[in-house]
């Protein structure tokens, strides 16, 4: 058989998982009919356990035998072992077993070996039973063919075994009683720390381990670690039969009590042992009322006597305040003592040298952490540029040992640079599937909504009558601002490098001017769009230095000046024009010459402002012809030459630009639409300047415009003083408008005399007749 179709079976595992539970039985019976050997697997599983259907293990063994799962072989030794249905066969068992684990379910040895263990069906075999006992038990955490958790009980299951088998000196005649024991002790450890009850026991009832002698720092380490969790099963123990004891969880509660008595007793003889064990139960609270200030002084007590785990205890402590306020000298103080005697302790130092104090030392730090092998910390090093530039080479390396070590925030960070495309090829789709299981992480959620707007907008534009709606326009700017949502949490506070919060940001400026740009963008709600740009207000700095790393179009620079000038954000637009006006464009140059006039967003200064208005009138802005004329009028006949050869500097300033870069100045579009909406939210406040009632400079007389003709200074940027005929235009246009008003305000002034005489008239009447009253 084979699986002819992988999705065939969609529907019914979705109704499964929905707890249709009939419904689900009656879709894999009917898939099973087509031969498919996933569904005939599903239906053997039904009988089995009854679900969806009767229990029925003769129908179950004819499904498990007409697929070719490897599971269904697994559950064909099962039913034979156990006897489900059918009279128990372990010969049977043992071939079907054998066939299981010949397909990869490792979990089948677990019965192998309990097969040549207890002598079921075969002559009784010790060493054959340790070769598939250890086989599980050595397997790791994961598994092809069952779920973490029950792979995890058949681990734990074959060390118990291993830890009984060891305990029996009858197995074993070429071994010595220590070299026995403490094989049975390993075994019963680890299945303790698996969760297997028995075997916590059993540990508890063998005792604290001791120190290797000959001062093996890696077995000492490990020795003191499994002390730990003697006393952490000790706590479990006590917890779990406290009122429920047994011949058997007595005894293990009995060693317990008397391991804490004999701790107390020698900690306040003063042993320093003791005092740190005390530390350690009052720190996690084993046995004794949790209580963080009773674990430092006993920590503190050990440590002064010079034991090694207590010294670097302390200065954990004292390095996160744990029982105790911070303070990092003495913490690195405490934290070297520890390193000088076990190189273990290297790791603990290099974080008290990394902190935030005047004694923080990251060379020192990355030294310590290269010296201990911390890999995640390497790489975090080098992505972050802390010692050196940043070097994303060398930190992809150092992640990639480190999530080979199982540290997960390597394997995350691995994924996120996979989505983005840092340091390899992007791949969101498998970035996706890694990161799922770590949707808890708000990083990697805010990562992954943006993953579902760009699906979202994938989906819409495969309906292609609906390309130039307002909804794609809007679901486009909303994956923007999603962007938005993701970056801040990608900063290297939070440990994240800047690639990785720039290629955030630059999706989010890229879904943006994609829907700027749609035809649909001028149907979405202004206020949804302002709301937009006020969100990315916080970002117009590097905006701007993504156009000078060229990661970004001039044109959109421009489109996000003109955006938060519309949005009223003058402030954060200007510069962002002054850089556009360096860079040769008219309009901005218009914008900087207002602002320099008004005292805007700059320091008041009609020289410069004539100099940038001289310039957008050079590259055809004619709303500055009318500004410059009337600053001509504000400053002296000095200051306009110096105006004019800073005119010439700047023009050289953008020409070296053009020279030097690859812009494309063809923006006329964007520029036209600059000068349209020239309104009063902008333009016209500037030009009310010149309607000021106090004027600073006197207007200069006509006079003066003559006597610089007759300089003949030649200027590389157009002046007004070298009229062109368009200047000498609009100059004719303004005396005959003056002239005109003059005509038309005559009348006017006669009639308000000859009103003005009459009243007076009246009033000389007036006085008259009251004098002669």
């Amino acid at each position: 058989m084979k699986n002819k179709n992988k999705n065939l079976n969609k529907k019914c595992f979705e109704l499964l998982t929905a707890n249709e539970e009939v419904k689900a039985f009656s879709c894999f019976l009917e898939n099973s009919k087509t031969g498919d050997s996933m569904a005939n697997y599903m239906v053997g599983e039904m009988y089995l356990n009854g679900t969806g259907t009767q229990k029925d293990y003769i129908s179950a063994i004819k499904n498990y035998l007409d697929s070719n799962e490897p599971l269904s072989l697994y559950r064909l030794g099962q039913i034979y072992y156990q006897g489900w249905g059918v009279d128990v066969n372990y010969i049977n068992a043992k071939d079907w077993f054998t066939k299981a684990v010949e397909k990869g379910v490792v979990e089948a040895n677990y019965y192998l070996g309990c097969i040549y263990y207890y002598g079921y069906g075969v002559d009784k075999n010790i060493e054959t039973a340790i070769e598939y006992f250890e086989i599980i038990s050595n397997s790791g955490e994961k598994s092809e063919s069952m779920d973490s958790n029950r792979h995890k009980e058949y681990v734990s299951f074959s060390q118990g075994l291993l830890g009984d088998i060891y305990s029996d000196e009858e197995n074993f005649t070429n071994l010595n009683e220590n070299e026995r024991l403490g094989k049975s002790e390993h075994w019963y450890f680890e299945s303790a720390r698996n969760g297997n009850e028995r075997s916590k026991i059993l540990t508890i009832l063998g005792g604290r381990f001791y120190p290797t002698t000959g001062g093996d720092s890696c077995a000492n380490q490990s020795v003191h670690f499994k002390n730990l969790e003697i006393l952490d099963f000790s706590e479990f123990i006590i917890k779990k039969y406290k009122d429920d004891r047994n011949e058997f969880s007595e005894m293990a509660i009995n060693a317990a009590k008397e391991l804490l008595a004999e701790d107390i007793k020698k900690s306040s003889e003063g042993d320093p042992e003791a005092e740190y064990w005390m530390a350690q139960r009052y720190d996690n609270g084993l046995m004794v009322e949790k209580d963080l200030r009773q674990s430092f002084k006993y920590a503190k007590s050990a440590a002064d006597k010079g034991y090694t785990y207590a010294q670097a205890m302390l200065g954990i402590y004292l390095l996160e305040g744990t029982g105790i306020n911070i303070d990092i000298g003495q913490s690195i103080r405490y934290l070297t003592l520890a390193k000088d005697s076990d190189e273990f302790f290297s790791y603990a130092l290099a974080r008290a040298y990394e902190a935030e104090s005047p004694y923080q030392n990251l060379s020192k730090a990355y030294e310590l952490f290269v010296a201990f092998g911390a890999h995640w910390k390497i790489g975090l090093y080098n992505e972050l540029g802390l010692v050196n530039t940043p070097n994303l080479p060398k930190a992809k390396e150092e992640y990639l040992i480190a999530a080979n070590n199982g540290v997960v925030d390597a394997k995350i960070r691995l994924s996120l640079w996979k989505f983005l495309g840092i340091e390899t090829i992007e791949d969101i789709e498998t970035a996706d599937q890694e990161l799922s299981p770590f949707w808890d992480r708000e990083n990697v959620k805010q990562l992954l909504m943006i993953r579902h707007y760009e699906n979202e907008i994938s989906e819409i534009f495969k309906k292609s009558d609906q390309n130039n709606s307002k909804e794609v326009a809007a679901a486009i700017l909303n994956c923007a601002e999603q962007c938005l949502r993701a970056y801040p949490y990608f900063d290297i506070k939070s440990l994240y490098g800047v690639e990785t919060k720039e290629r955030i940001l630059l999706r989010g400026i890229n879904w943006f001017i994609k829907s700027f740009v749609h035809q649909g963008y001028s149907e979405i709600d202004d206020y949804y769009k302002k709301q937009f740009i006020n969100s990315i207000s916080s970002s117009s700095k590097e905006i701007i230095d993504f156009h000078s790393r060229n990661l970004i179009q001039t044109k959109t620079l421009y489109i996000f000046a003109r955006q938060f000038r519309l949005t009223g954000l003058d402030s954060l637009a200007m510069p962002i024009y002054e850089k556009l006006a360096n860079l040769g464009f008219g309009v901005a140059q218009y914008i900087l010459g207002m602002s320099y006039a008004h005292g805007d967003f700059k320091p008041q200064n009609f020289i410069k402002s004539y100099a940038w208005l001289n310039l957008a009138c050079s590259n055809g802005i004619e709303i500055a012809f009318q500004s410059r004329e009337k600053i001509s009028n504000k400053i002296t006949h000095a200051e306009i030459i110096e105006s004019q050869k800073l005119a010439e500097e700047f023009q050289l300033i953008i020409d070296s630009h053009k020279k030097s870069s690859n812009l494309n100045y063809e923006i006329s579009d964007i520029e036209l639409s600059e000068l349209i909406d020239m309104d009063s939210s902008f333009g016209s406040r500037f030009l009310s300047i010149f309607n000021e009632k106090e004027k600073k400079f006197t207007p200069k007389k006509s006079r003066v415009l003559k006597s610089f003709r007759k300089l003949g200074v030649e200027h590389g940027a157009p002046d007004q003083y070298n009229v062109s005929n368009q200047d000498k235009a609009q100059k004719s246009s303004s005396i005959f408008g003056t002239i005109v008003k003059v005509l038309l305000f005559l009348p006017f002034a006669a009639m308000f005399a000859w009103v003005v005489y009459m009243v007076g008239a009246l009033f000389l009447v007036w006085i008259f007749v009251k004098l002669a009253v």
